[in-house]
């Protein structure tokens, strides 16, 4: 189907509109493959957030931005939203847009569509850990809520073996700590670990060996680096010194 001109020039001023007519949009033959893992991620938050960014596309009808989010939303039988422009400078204008209501793992999103490698590497992490939430994993990497939105995150091979080790360990000791994919867990745990640079695997094993005596659910961080702590220091000779 030929799509020029399926846009009038009168709506090419940003104004947004919603339709369920796929057929009008095609795919520009610049853009990746569809990366599926992604667009089951997007499906997910759609159906939680609905759509929270606009789609771009040109007067032809060739998606610019957001390829995924289109596929996520005709797979759901889902209103597209869009807006037509045929100028680049929309791009500045779309990152400075207030998004209300967003969770991290819509920034995620956001970032690894414009091919931001930390946030790729990032969801890896999350594809392989899929029983951890977005938040839980960015403790992990041990980056913050802020920086991360902003599109600050740093991660690097040291950074992301770190994190593995981290994760991994939480979910080995799962089964029977139903608190390991907290997000204040691992958080307590990465903060441990990074700031007194105990051997996390060690730890784990320990955490198994004294699962009944010394492994309890808490409420806050705080309480679970206390604990992750003197589980560490018990019969330790490198006691760690607070």
């Amino acid at each position: 189907m030929n799509n020029f001109n399926l846009f009038s020039n009168e709506n090419t001023n940003r104004k947004i509109r919603r339709t369920k007519d796929y057929h009008k949009f095609s795919f520009s033959v610049d853009n990746r493959p569809l990366n599926l893992a992604h667009v089951h991620t997007l499906t997910k938050s759609i159906e939680k957030h609905g759509q929270l960014e606009v789609i771009k596309v040109d007067s032809r009808g060739v998606i610019k931005e957001g390829q995924h989010r289109f596929t996520a939303l005709k797979n759901l039988g889902e209103w597209v939203e869009y807006y037509v422009s045929d100028s680049d400078q929309d791009n500045i204008i779309e990152m400075n847009t207030v998004r209300l209501n967003w969770q991290l793992s819509d920034y995620l999103n956001f970032y690894v569509k414009r091919n931001d490698w930390a946030y790729e590497r990032f969801n890896d992490l999350v594809l392989h850990f899929n029983g951890f939430s977005v938040p839980a994993i960015n403790k992990a990497v041990g980056c913050t809520s802020a920086n991360f939105k902003k599109g600050h995150l740093q991660i690097n091979e040291t950074t992301y073996k770190n994190a593995e080790t981290i994760l991994m360990g939480c979910e080995s000791i799962s089964g029977w700590f139903h608190a390991a994919r907290a997000t204040s867990f691992v958080a307590a745990m990465s903060e441990v670990s990074r700031k007194y640079k105990i051997d996390v695997k060690s730890f784990f094993a320990k955490a198994t060996m004294y699962k009944d005596s010394k492994m309890h659910h808490c409420t806050s961080t705080a309480e679970y680096r206390q604990m992750i702590i003197k589980l560490w220091n018990y019969k330790n000779r490198n006691k760690i010194q607070q």
